[in-house]
């Protein structure tokens, strides 16, 4: 058995894997659910244990991540890849072929990138985590939201689960590493505030493993393209800034070496800032690309 079938094995079997991993954890809808890699009781980090995602964890407090439990494994035991790989197929009970077991990976593990942003003091996560919950607890919440903004449900619900997504006394959260952004209507008007935090980029956390980056304007056009199926490849992202003027210029370094598509409005705003990140990103980036927004069936 190699590297890659041991993966697949494991995502055949990841609540088992990771019930048996952190034993103090609970299970919440298609997460398990523990305080951090230490094992302790807690919501602070979440693995995928079900779906697509499966294998797929973040430990929001310390901000460690990962998109297998190979990995996941290594990172909780802190150990290097190969005793990792190896202790899992023992897990699973099958041998390594001659050449895994001796080893390295063939490819290097792609490396989080820098600058990262202050991360959330454990109170406020806690309660984006609970925000996150509320959402992806209430399936009627989740249609209800979709009716109106014309996405699926099915988007709104991953989202939660990332979670990237929340509901806090109605208004919906928009969940960074950095805080939580709300948005609602008062008086027919529309009310975009911060809860606490700072700005970053909305699933910045997520840009470390993907190659092609869709940068948007603000969260609910990453939404739409996320509800377009632009992430089905498994290599795309969509991520929201915080604002058309907001994109430090430090932030670029986190595109390196990436394909990059600006996905902004066509407004003023939206011009302004496509040229001045275009500028910012152009030296670092693999390729650079303007969305055409009128050629997706479901963005809004």
């Amino acid at each position: 058995m190699i590297a890659l079938e041991v993966k697949a094995a494991l995502n055949d079997r990841a609540e088992e894997f990771t019930r048996w991993l952190f034993p103090a954890g609970k299970l919440s809808g298609s997460e398990w659910q523990v305080g951090s890699l230490n094992g302790e009781t807690g919501k602070s980090c979440c693995i995928h244990v079900r779906g697509s995602k499966a294998g797929v964890f973040k430990a929001f407090a310390t901000d460690e991540a990962g998109d297998n439990l190979v990995e996941l494994f290594a990172q909780t035991r802190r150990v290097e890849f190969k005793q990792a790989l190896r202790a899992c197929a023992d897990w699973l009970g099958v041998p390594l072929s001659a050449h895994e077991a001796v080893a390295t990976p063939s490819t290097t593990p792609p490396v989080r990138p820098s600058p990262l942003p202050t991360p959330m003091s454990p109170s406020d996560n806690e309660r984006a985590l609970a925000m996150a919950s509320t959402l992806r607890d209430d399936v009627a919440l989740c249609e209800r939201i979709a009716r109106a903004r014309n996405w699926r449900a099915e988007t709104i619900l991953d989202l939660a689960h990332e979670p990237s997504l929340g509901w806090d006394s109605g208004r919906l959260a928009f969940l960074y590493e950095s805080g939580v952004k709300w948005r609602w209507r008062e008086d027919g008007e529309r009310v975009i505030r911060w809860a606490f935090g700072k700005p970053w980029l909305w699933r910045g956390g997520f840009l470390w493993n993907r190659s092609t980056i869709y940068v948007c304007e603000g969260e609910t056009d990453a939404i739409s393209l996320i509800d377009a199926g632009i992430e089905g490849d498994g290599h795309s992202l969509a991520v929201g800034l915080p604002s058309a003027s907001t994109f430090d210029q430090e932030w670029a370094q986190l595109f390196k070496g990436k394909d990059v598509v600006l996905a902004l409005d066509g407004d003023k705003a939206g011009q302004d800032a496509t040229a001045r990140i275009s500028g910012l990103l152009q030296p670092v980036v693999k390729s650079l690309k303007q969305l055409n927004w009128g050629g997706l069936q479901h963005a809004s």
